[in-house]
């Protein structure tokens, strides 16, 4: 990110975005395309997300606005143990 901010500061914007968020992307999309996630999907953790995390925190964390997405996890609460 270091790079990314002084390209913005030498007005370099394109360039600036590119560096920025390329990589997070091309990462992801990799992540999604080449890697089984279903065990995460099945894991302990993935169970939680599906129960208190609804679509539209999802929207809200790929939006930008993933501090607020955040605070409603955490605040949800925990299904008693068996």
């Amino acid at each position: 990110m270091p790079v990314a901010m002084y390209m913005f500061w030498q007005r370099r914007w394109r360039l600036a975005l590119l560096v920025a968020f390329a990589p997070s992307i091309a990462v992801s999309y990799a992540l999604m395309r080449w890697i089984d996630l279903e065990l995460y999907k099945h894991s302990l953790f993935g169970q939680y997300l599906a129960v208190y995390y609804d679509p539209a925190d999802a929207s809200a964390a790929c939006g930008g606005r993933g501090d607020t997405a955040a605070r409603r996890v955490v605040a949800a609460p925990v299904a008693p143990k068996r």
